[in-house]
């Protein structure tokens, strides 16, 4: 029961960091809507974007999966750290594919991309660890 307490939270953490990006794009590179479909259709085409090309497309939803599912340490920043380092090498691979970005339209991306993530997981973890706290108090 607990392994899909923490699948749905990496599901809310994944969402979350997608539409996080997404705002982030919009702020560094401004909005603009020539076809008049209105912010929330472009956000959803954003976020899906970052989805589907950076998520699945550098193999960032299976390994933060596997992590956020076999993470047992109790200390709530280790995993947002260790979920910071891999987004960041996801990110690193990304770019090589990519090929064109320079360091000046990297930078941004990398630093907002740390601190999303980040905060998403240590907000997840601190979710899982209230919830855990919760479940063995009423055992006892």
């Amino acid at each position: 029961m607990f392994m899909m307490k923490r699948l749905t939270v990496w599901l809310i953490e994944t969402a979350a960091e997608a539409v996080l990006l997404s705002l982030f794009m919009f702020a560094w590179w401004g909005y603009s809507d020539p076809v008049e479909r209105g912010f929330m259709f472009q956000l959803f085409i954003w976020a899906w974007g970052i989805f589907a090309i950076f998520m699945l497309g550098s193999g960032y939803l299976i390994t933060t999966a596997i992590l956020r599912i076999a993470w047992k340490n109790k200390r709530l920043w280790t995993y947002s750290a260790a979920s910071t380092v891999l987004v960041l090498a996801h990110l690193q691979i990304f770019f090589l594919v990519a090929s064109g970005w320079t360091t000046y339209e990297r930078l941004p991306i990398q630093v907002a991309s740390a601190c999303i993530v980040f905060a998403c997981t240590f907000v997840g973890g601190w979710i899982l660890q209230k919830e855990s706290s919760l479940n063995i108090a009423e055992k006892l």
